[in-house]
């Protein structure tokens, strides 16, 4: 399935990062970083843009050391979301359409591109997809508790779910390198608080999908309750298909996993095998 956030709102979350990384240009000191490694450690100075005159930097400058390498990035930022912005408004004359990810990747480039030490010193206004995943993973939230006599189920990543189905389908998921949260608390209007079995990242688009799975469908308050959600969902905007996802089972119908990974790869892509972050 391909689905792409629209350009008119592509030009305006350029224009936005953009203003950012102007705004923070405009602050910045006059010269230039220039950092020298001295055996196992590294050593800044200060460099005069016309005559090129160094000064040392103690770790007491360490202040102006980072307004300087901020200063750098934020002009190769500009550079980049300047010439990024001409594009997607030539793509918006033509009626054109392209993903949102080329603004991450190319933006996200200029962060990636630094030198170890630089990075230390920098606040990036995009952030690689590996940097951007750990950091998604490593929110935290509170689960639903589990009541005392529930069965003590494991994935892989020793994390608790509720049922056999939910171990094997968390299981797949990182496999296919799938980035997701077990039960991260929402509200939904219409239901109020809710935990979504699952939280899909969609990490070429940074956004994020719902996935149910509704395993005791033989139950009738179940179903009702089931597709009182589903259709709460699609109100508030979780389209299926595309932001909401779900599986089914019963009694005598058990979930097909070969359909579950289809379904998955369909949405989020073939290539969408990467690290998921850190277990």
């Amino acid at each position: 399935m391909n689905s792409y956030l629209p350009i008119k709102q592509q030009i305006k979350l350029t224009e936005q990062l953009l203003a950012q990384a102007q705004q923070s240009y405009k602050q910045k000191p006059g010269g230039l970083l220039n950092i020298q490694k001295r055996g196992s450690y590294f050593q800044y100075y200060f460099q005069e843009e016309k005559t090129k005159k160094r000064t040392y930097l103690s770790k007491k400058n360490i202040v102006l050391a980072k307004e300087l390498a901020q200063k750098q990035y934020d002009k190769d930022f500009i550079c980049c979301a300047t010439e990024l912005l001409r594009e997607l408004k030539k793509i918006e004359k033509y009626g054109a359409s392209r993903s949102v990810s080329v603004i991450y990747h190319s933006l996200a480039e200029i962060y990636e591109n630094l030198s170890a030490e630089r990075k230390t010193l920098v606040d990036p206004y995009v952030l690689p997809d590996e940097v951007y995943i750990e950091l998604w993973l490593k929110q935290s939230y509170k689960q639903k508790p589990f009541l005392p006599d529930s069965p003590e189920i494991y994935t892989e990543k020793n994390e608790r779910v509720r049922s056999k189905s939910e171990k094997i389908i968390a299981d797949k998921l990182a496999i296919l390198g799938i980035p997701y949260r077990y039960e991260y608390p929402m509200i939904l209007p219409g239901i109020g608080s809710i935990h979504p079995d699952f939280l899909l990242l969609d990490i070429k688009e940074r956004t994020t999908v719902i996935y149910e799975h509704f395993g005791l469908m033989q139950d009738q308050e179940y179903c009702r309750n089931a597709l009182r959600k589903i259709d709460a969902y699609e109100k508030n905007g979780y389209l299926l298909g595309w932001k909401f996802l779900c599986t089914f089972e019963s009694e005598d119908h058990v979930l097909d996993m070969r359909h579950f990974e289809k379904m998955i790869l369909n949405r989020f892509g073939e290539d969408s095998h990467i690290n998921a972050g850190p277990e």
